[in-house]
């Protein structure tokens, strides 16, 4: 399998202890990873990776931006599927983050 990530991804995860699996950088028009397998044949589905200050963002204040995404990858026929960095719990509790010196929480 080719594992294909975006190259606008700054801090793509590694794969190199994974057998089989071979990465390639490429430009994607939605996600930050999908796969191509070794018969030339494409994945039906993309990766969206988001560290938790981000998916906080992406599905609040970036929220129209964010759901743009999904429907440009349902009109590829392509599965979202959306990879948080962080743990159940962590969602759970919300992220903290200062604007204009103030501490604010999402949740």
């Amino acid at each position: 399998m080719i594992l294909i990530i975006d190259s606008r991804e700054t801090n793509p995860l590694h794969f190199s202890k994974v057998e089989g699996v071979e990465t390639v950088v490429e430009g994607l028009k939605v996600g930050d990873y999908t796969a191509r397998f070794r018969d030339g044949s494409m994945s039906g589905s993309i990766v969206e990776r988001k560290e938790l200050g981000d998916c906080f963002n992406s599905f609040g204040s970036g929220y129209e931006n964010e759901k743009a995404k999904i429907i440009r990858a349902k009109e590829a026929g392509l599965k979202y599927i959306l990879a948080i960095e962080a743990s159940a719990f962590e969602v759970l509790m919300g992220y903290e983050y200062t604007k204009g010196g103030e501490l604010h929480r999402s949740r």
